[in-house]
């Protein structure tokens, strides 16, 4: 399964240089934004919010109180590697200094633009609740739910005007990549069926 995220990451970060200097990126994003309706608008806006810190710190904070007692300092894997990774992501704004598209927006952003903060968060905290729970159902089933959720939060990004397309691929790329570094190494091991 690493080898498969670390090709995709690697995959979305080339995508992402293509659209950004091809100048791909405008156009796609004005198609986007020409989907709007009143309805997709209210529904962008709740998965907006599910990728936000509003929504991720209280998240992770009821992750632990309820996983710390059965996995003590395991539980906090996934709240500490959201967190680093948040961080991270602010970092990269501001040494690359990217601003937003100038075009109207159906949401409030005041930090900078490159690499999509949602979708860097939500590719590496996505991945490591699939990681976390498909022993116990149906593993296609739930990294099915996660790619979806990482492809609907990227949409999302786009339709509300807030980011260029190489902002999302980029920072869904650097979300994988960093997921992927936390899985242990494949050798010797048989391979995965994911």
């Amino acid at each position: 399964m690493k080898r498969r995220l670390l090709t995709i990451s690697l995959v979305l970060a080339l995508l992402s240089v293509v659209f950004y200097i091809s100048n791909w990126d405008t156009p796609i994003l004005v198609f986007f934004t020409r989907l709007r309706t009143p309805a997709l608008t209210r529904l962008m806006h709740v998965v907006a919010f599910m990728g936000s810190v509003r929504f991720l710190l209280p998240f992770n904070l009821l992750f632990i109180l309820f996983t710390f007692r059965e996995e003590r300092w395991h539980s906090l894997f996934i709240p500490l590697g959201t967190l680093s990774v948040w961080i991270l992501n602010s970092l990269i704004k501001n040494i690359v200094r990217r601003q937003r598209p100038a075009i109207s927006a159906l949401a409030v952003e005041k930090s900078l633009s490159f690499p999509s903060g949602h979708a860097m968060v939500s590719s590496f905290f996505i991945m490591s609740l699939a990681m976390r729970y498909y022993k116990k159902h149906h593993k296609s089933t739930v990294f099915v739910f996660a790619a979806l959720y990482i492809l609907l939060m990227g949409i999302n990004r786009l339709y509300l005007g807030v980011h260029f397309p190489s902002d999302v691929l980029a920072g869904s790329s650097f979300g994988l990549f960093l997921f992927a570094l936390t899985l242990p190494s494949e050798t010797g091991r048989k391979p995965s069926k994911i």
